[in-house]
């Protein structure tokens, strides 16, 4: 199981400070949240391991009286209805996009099968022609060949 980083997150008891997880437990030190736009350590990282001895807990899991939930991850919100909501709209968009890509190419299908058919019947047609043309110009040859014999 991974255990989040070392740092100061948002204290799991609900109060206004922050709280040292130590990447297995959390521990007895609090400190003031920082103030708007003041430089000071992130919430969720800090550059000083505090010093003193840690309360010995099971890794996740919050201190006694705690409104924090066993197994969640500290300083995270667990997921809302919006991203909820984000997440099925986002699958429904994916879908609609595949059902237009899936339409599109039967419909490109069918017009090429329509387009190979009716290019089919054009040569079966040009090939018939071109034979009653044939046909023609050897009757109007045998024509031509009597008509000189005729003069």
């Amino acid at each position: 199981m991974n255990n989040p980083i070392p740092g100061w997150y948002p204290d799991p008891a609900g109060s206004a400070r922050l709280r040292w997880w130590d990447g297995a437990a959390w521990t007895d030190r609090l400190i003031d949240q920082p103030e708007a736009g003041a430089p000071s350590h992130a919430v969720g990282a800090s550059p000083v391991a505090p010093p003193g001895p840690h309360a010995p807990a099971h890794p996740m899991a919050a201190p006694p009286g705690s409104a924090q939930q066993p197994g969640t991850v500290p300083g995270r919100r667990p997921a809302g209805p919006r991203a909820s909501k984000r997440l099925i709209a986002g699958v429904v968009a994916t879908w609609i996009v595949v059902l237009v890509l899936a339409v599109s190419s039967v419909v490109v299908a069918v017009g090429s099968v329509r387009a190979q058919a009716g290019l089919d019947a054009a040569r079966k047609e040009h090939a018939r022609a071109q034979q009653e043309l044939e046909q023609l110009t050897d009757e109007v040859d045998e024509l031509m060949a009597e008509w000189e014999g005729l003069k």
